[in-house]
């Protein structure tokens, strides 16, 4: 797993703080990925099924993501592996 942060300046002048989390593991599958903020939503593949937790922690950071003003999201490729993102705008 590897954790990324950086600020950067768009072409209009403002500026935000993005933070990247990468990892390696198993991916999720693209109808999930749809659905993986909402609230207590867990994946229906078996093998994901046996990491415990609530589907709890994903929608808690995209309501203070929102409240704060930022941005959030998620890449995966089945096998190999997601890359979830939440930005700010810096003032």
């Amino acid at each position: 797993m590897t954790l990324m942060a950086h600020d950067e300046t768009l072409y209009d002048g403002t500026r935000r703080l993005r933070f990247r989390v990468c990892d390696r593991g198993i991916g999720i599958h693209e109808e999930d990925q749809l659905h993986l903020f909402s609230d207590f939503y867990r994946t229906e593949d078996a093998l994901i099924r046996s990491i415990k937790g609530t589907g709890f922690g994903l929608d808690t950071m995209a309501s203070l993501t929102i409240q704060l003003g930022g941005e959030y999201g998620v890449s995966s490729v089945q096998g190999e592996g997601s890359t979830f993102w939440v930005q700010f705008p810096i003032r």
